[in-house]
C-alpha cells in the first residue's frame, strides 16, 4: 500500500486518530510494542494528544514514566500554538508549567481566543496571578485595539490590591470606529 501501512500524517484528516489507535493496536497485537511506543509518542508530539501520552507512560516500567512526563512537559511548553499549549498543560492539569508559559511566552498570547484564554486565567488567578493578568491583558488589548485605534497600556497591581488601569491613547487615531 502506498503509505506502507502506516496511519495518515495529515492533520486534516478527520479519521486519523481512530486509524493510528487500530495501528498501535495492531502492533502490539504483533509484538512490536516498541514501535507502538514510538507511534504514542509520535501522537503526543504531533497534536500534544494527553490520550496517547497517557497510554505512552502506562506502559513503561519504574521511574521511566516520571523522566517521561518531564520530557513531555518541556516539550508542551514549547509547543506552538500556544493556545495548544496552555490548554495541553491546563488539562494534564500541570498549572504551575501553564503559568511559567505564559509568562515566557506572554508576546504570544492571541487575545483573541477567548473561549480558551477566559477558563485559562480563572483556573490560574488564584495561584498565579501574574499568568492570569497577562492572560486577561492579551484579552483586554484584543478587544480594545479596533475600537481605539491608537494603543492600550494596561497597568496591573494584582498582588497588592488587584486593581487594573486601562489607559486608552487616542492620539494616533485617525478614523472613528463607527463609521
Amino acid at each position: 500500500d502506498a503509505g506502507g501501512g502506516r496511519p495518515p500524517s495529515s492533520g486534516a484528516d478527520p479519521g486519523r486518530t481512530a486509524w493510528e489507535g487500530v495501528w498501535i493496536e495492531l502492533l502490539e497485537a504483533r509484538g512490536e510494542a516498541e514501535a507502538a511506543q514510538a507511534a504514542r509518542w509520535e501522537a503526543f508530539e504531533r497534536d500534544l494528544d494527553a490520550r496517547r501520552l497517557r497510554d505512552f507512560l502506562r506502559r513503561l516500567k519504574g521511574f521511566d514514566d516520571v523522566v517521561a512526563t518531564d520530557r513531555a512537559l518541556e516539550y508542551a511548553a514549547a509547543f506552538k500554538p500556544f493556545t495548544t499549549a496552555l490548554a495541553f498543560l491546563l488539562a494534564w492539569p500541570a498549572p504551575q508549567e501553564a503559568a511559567r508559559l505564559v509568562v515566557a511566552r506572554a508576546a504570544e498570547i492571541d487575545g483573541d481566543a477567548i473561549e480558551g484564554l477566559e477558563p485559562a486565567a480563572r483556573s490560574l488567578e488564584d495561584r498565579y496571578p501574574l499568568a492570569a493578568t497577562l492572560i486577561l491583558r492579551a484579552m483586554v488589548r484584543h478587544v480594545a485595539r479596533p475600537a481605539v485605534g491608537g494603543s492600550v497600556t494596561i497597568e496591573t497591581d494584582t498582588a497588592v490590591t488587584g486593581a487594573v488601569t486601562i489607559t486608552v491613547d487616542q492620539s494616533k487615531r485617525t478614523t472613528s470606529p463607527f463609521r
